[in-house]
């Protein structure tokens, strides 16, 4: 079922091509050119680095702290991703932290973080995900914990969708907070402030951009493309003003 207007397929569309537009980088590349190439670094970290590590985790073959500090490593190495921040290996250290039992968060983790076979499982793991953190959270609070140093649940989503693509990229967009952002500034979807029902309506409002970008531009835009228009019109990484578009 479609999900997006055709009024608002135009302004998406419109959003892409300015980005197509946008003056070339220092070194000569259209916007295009520069994100695919940082892309291609992605998938060959992926394919050398995250993915061995976490098919041996989930199979059990390591302890949850060595692979949430070979992650960290690997991201630190690579800036890729912005998993370092709050919502990524900081929301992870502190699920751990809070966690009394390690085996239990370990399971949990490992049942949540393994890639969905569809959205209706990608529910029920985001979901899951946020029972447990509830719960332990609750936990750290009674025995005296402070507020402050409760897991922050709302990154759960964020949390998630990273390992998901770490092991299909081509289905599963990352929850980014900037693309969140653009798509309601640009009044393409709206988050509900239900976490597991709000990915799966952002995922098909993503994949249907990635069609409309594709069908626009004559190009193959995937979902690491569709997240780098919307970079461009917020965080704008790679230099310059960032554009202030308004899609009316």
């Amino acid at each position: 079922m479609q999900v997006l207007s055709e009024e608002q397929v135009r302004h998406a569309v419109r959003a892409m091509k300015a980005y197509l537009a946008a003056p070339r980088t220092a070194n000569g590349r259209t916007r295009f050119e520069h994100y695919r190439q940082k892309d291609q670094m992605r998938a060959s970290v992926i394919d050398s680095e995250l993915m061995p590590l976490l098919r041996e985790y989930l199979k059990g073959a390591g302890r949850l702290a060595d692979f949430k500090s070979d992650v960290d490593s690997i991201n630190k190495r690579n800036h890729l991703w912005g998993f370092k921040g709050p919502k990524g290996q900081m929301f992870f250290n502190m699920m751990v932290k809070v966690a009394k039992d390690k085996a239990e968060c370990d399971g949990e983790i490992k049942a949540a973080i393994r890639m969905p076979h569809n959205d209706r499982m990608a529910s029920t793991q985001i979901n899951n995900l946020f029972r447990y953190g509830t719960k332990i959270a609750q936990r750290h609070t009674d025995s005296g914990g402070s507020l402050s140093g409760r897991p922050n649940l709302g990154s759960i989503p964020f949390f998630l969708s990273y390992f998901w693509q770490i092991q299909d990229r081509a289905v599963w967009p990352v929850y980014y907070t900037n693309s969140v952002s653009k798509m309601i500034d640009f009044d393409l979807w709206h988050p509900t402030g239900d976490l597991a029902a709000d990915y799966c309506s952002y995922k098909s409002v993503q994949e249907e951009l990635a069609d409309a970008f594709s069908k626009g531009s004559g190009l193959t835009f995937g979902l690491y493309d569709v997240e780098r228009v919307f970079w461009f019109h917020g965080e704008n990484p790679v230099g310059g003003e960032s554009p202030r578009m308004k899609l009316v």
